[in-house]
């Protein structure tokens, strides 16, 4: 797990984080997913091998206090 926080004013005039991750072999149950926290809410899942992820994700609405990420996998 990857945990950042962002100050208001780090995300004054954007609008989105762009996450490059990928998933080292382990042994799963399923589909390994990646996925992307903000602030308590999943932003953004998706299918995860052994290859580079690239996912663009938008804000979440409320960004008053700043925005906290969790960047996950889920296998």
């Amino acid at each position: 797990m990857v945990l950042r926080s962002y100050l208001p004013w780090m995300l004054a005039g954007k609008h989105e984080i762009v996450v490059h991750a990928r998933l080292d072999r382990a042994v799963t149950r399923g589909v390994p997913a990646l996925q992307v926290w903000g602030n308590g809410h999943l932003l953004a899942s998706m299918p995860a091998d052994q290859r580079p992820q690239v996912m663009s994700v938008p804000f979440p609405a409320n960004l008053r206090d700043g925005l906290n990420v969790e960047v996950m996998a889920d296998y």
